[in-house]
């Protein structure tokens, strides 16, 4: 594939999202906005063991609970970098200010 078909691929892909990925999209912004509200039921675990990166996987698997339905929460790193890369801003400030204080 060369430069141009690339930049296409995309231009296309980020210009015509499918109706599952904007669904989702909603979904995890509205899961982030009741936890930064208090109003989630992921649990506050304080444990020196803990720290940002394995409470990273909690809120991935929360969050794919709450947005996708399904009890199955298996750890996929795929969809976990993908959250992370969207969202993990807005997590670390909610886990700094509710977990480290």
């Amino acid at each position: 594939m060369n430069l141009q078909e690339h930049i296409r691929r995309v231009i296309r892909e980020e210009t015509h999202k499918s109706t599952y990925v904007i669904r989702r999209s909603l979904c995890f912004n509205k899961f982030i906005d009741k936890l930064e509200n208090d109003e989630s039921d992921v649990p506050v675990i304080r444990n020196a063991r803990l720290d940002w990166n394995g409470y990273q996987i909690i809120l991935t698997a929360y969050m794919r609970r709450d947005c996708e339905g399904t009890d199955n929460q298996y750890f996929d790193e795929k969809l976990h970098n993908e959250i992370m890369s969207f969202y993990g801003d807005r997590l670390y400030e909610w886990f700094k200010n509710k977990i480290m204080n």
